[in-house]
């Protein structure tokens, strides 16, 4: 058995330790019964998580992060015995297609509209909503539920094929760069410049869990931001810290974000 605790006490978010005890089972799982299990799929920062402890059983297992492609956000962890070294993914593509002229799909539309028909946000990898089709990767076991339930997004029919992985087709990210200037480089006062918000809502933003850094839940309105790094703010959107880039004339920092459309 093994000690959950030990691996997730230091977790602040309560479903996020739940979420990763439950995936803790299925480890658990490959090892007193010698099998082969998948977890659910996990963002960055879970996959950090849950690496740390398949790492702390590396004599015993062996595991693969896998999603679309090497360069997903969102992976599920393929886990097996240290002696067997072929396994198939359990990763699907579903690809929708349907008539998106006349009304813009986005990815919170494809999202909620897979959501409805009783999918949890765990068996859904990562989302790519082109023009004529959208291609989402999917736990293999959900993928005959999907065609037979998903019937629209917004106003528009749609109908759903189930292709193997490789057929992905990604979508490029669309960037907006622009110049800030700051006092500091705490994340209250990067967010209140990227948002044109107050300091004051910008720490109540944080104060209310909707903050993360690099997919990690953000407490402090005090942490200080790293060049790279990537925030997100539920309800405004998401951007990349780039660069701070000297002093100005006032002695404020300036610095480079770049905005997702």
């Amino acid at each position: 058995m093994i000690d959950k605790n030990k691996y997730t006490s230091f977790i602040k978010q309560e479903d996020i330790r739940e979420f990763i005890i439950k995936n803790i089972s299925k480890l658990e799982g490959v090892l007193d019964n010698f099998d082969i299990r998948r977890t659910d799929f996990m963002n960055p920062y879970e996959q950090r998580l849950f690496i740390s402890v398949l790492n702390a059983f590396s004599n015993e297992i062996s595991y693969q992060a896998v999603g679309g492609n090497e360069n997903s956000e969102r992976k599920m962890f393929l886990i097996y015995p240290d002696y067997i070294y072929e396994v198939e993914l359990p990763v699907k593509l579903l690809r929708l297609y349907g008539n998106f002229k006349f009304e813009k799909i986005s990815h919170r539309d494809c999202l909620g509209a897979l959501m409805s028909v009783g999918i949890t946000r765990e068996k859904i990898g990562d989302i790519y909503v082109h023009k004529d089709f959208i291609d989402v990767v999917i736990d293999e076991a959900i993928g005959n539920y999907m065609i037979s339930n998903i019937t629209s997004i917004r106003h528009c029919s749609i109908k759903g094929k189930i292709l193997p992985i490789e057929e992905l087709t990604e979508t490029e990210i669309e960037l907006v760069k622009k110049d800030y200037s700051v006092s500091s480089l705490r994340i209250d006062n990067i967010i209140a410049e990227a948002f044109n918000l107050s300091r004051a809502s910008a720490i109540s933003v944080i104060k209310s869990e909707r903050v993360k850094v690099n997919y990690e839940p953000v407490f402090s309105q005090s942490k200080e931001i790293e060049e790279n790094s990537l925030i997100s703010v539920k309800g405004y959107g998401r951007f990349v810290f780039i660069s701070s880039n000297g002093l100005s004339k006032k002695g404020k920092i300036r610095i480079s974000l770049a905005h997702y459309k």
